[in-house]
């Protein structure tokens, strides 16, 4: 059985694009005490980019998990967890839904900015058999669940972004 260890997810070659504000929340983040008032941290821009590059245009966000992330960036899964906390209080990071691989759950992850248009990734996984390929590929049973609802706030809409 394949899992998650063993399967890696492949990231989207789309290049890097980082919304203006985003990027002035990085450049706050480098003045003295700028995480603190707001700003973010060089790991938690690398952290968004990351996310970004998994999100497949047709398909589901970035469900790796935080161990494996952690590795990818060099730093613990707690630092990850951590992030994702704190970039959803900011609305920089969506949670779409959530995969099940086997026995093993996975939030699937996505940036503000990641789709041109919002919640498009539901008919495109329900109706087309998303979810039996992926049955296919880790051969194991897969369940997809979806919120379908994700908070796109006016500063951060993704249509702005494309």
């Amino acid at each position: 059985m394949k899992t998650e260890a063993s399967y890696h997810q492949k990231s989207q070659n789309r290049g890097v694009f980082i919304p203006i504000e985003v990027w002035g929340l990085f450049e706050k983040g480098l003045e003295k005490d700028g995480i603190e008032k707001g700003g973010i941290s060089s790991l938690e821009l690398r952290y968004l980019i990351k996310i970004n590059g998994y999100v497949k245009s047709k398909g589901i966000g970035c469900f790796a998990s935080s161990e494996r992330l952690g590795k990818e960036l060099n730093c613990s899964s707690g630092a990850i967890r951590n992030m994702t906390h704190r970039l959803k209080k900011m609305d920089l990071i969506v949670i779409t839904g959530a995969i099940t691989i086997g026995n093993k759950k996975y939030s699937i992850r996505e940036t503000s900015w990641s789709r041109a248009i919002p919640n498009r990734i539901a008919p495109d996984i329900l109706e087309k058999g998303y979810q039996e390929d992926l049955q296919k590929k880790f051969k194991c049973p897969v369940k997809i669940t979806l919120t379908c609802n994700p908070k796109i706030t006016a500063t951060h809409n993704r249509e702005d972004y494309r």
